[in-house]
């Protein structure tokens, strides 16, 4: 995966939802509603991104697939580089590392995204030993 495929990835997503932001990174702050957790400031996005790259070339590799897939997918909502569409894009990412990998898809149901949400963000990744640009 390159950051131009997740930005491909976003634009199908949100094509014909919201074409002016479609694959474009977010250009101002956001809140998670309902989330303690405030993502970078949009301005640190694109350095995120590439914490986040260099992270997936070098270190991603040597996890166990299905441990790679679940960390990209929190890693990639944690960073929220977009406006809109990240957990959609997210989980996109990781079923395409599982496929890649042999594994079946995961599908997380309707009555089962609230729980889904709050184990996302009640259990957030461990942001500072994957970029140390959290901790800034």
């Amino acid at each position: 995966m390159t950051e131009r495929t997740l930005k491909e990835l976003h634009s199908l997503i949100l094509r014909g939802l919201d074409d002016e932001t479609a694959g474009r990174y977010r250009r101002r702050n956001v809140i998670i509603s309902g989330a303690d957790f405030r993502p970078p400031e949009f301005l640190q996005v694109q350095a995120h991104i590439d914490a986040f790259f260099q992270w997936y070339a070098h270190s991603a590799p040597e996890l166990h697939p299905v441990e790679r897939a679940a960390r990209i997918q929190a890693d990639l909502v944690s960073i929220h580089p977009f406006a809109d569409g990240n957990g959609r894009t997210a989980r996109l990412v990781l079923n395409l590392e599982l496929l890649r990998a042999g594994f079946p898809v995961i599908i997380i149901p309707v009555e089962e995204r609230g729980t889904y949400y709050i184990r996302t963000w009640i259990v957030p990744p461990p942001r500072a030993t994957i970029y140390p640009l959290w901790s800034k």
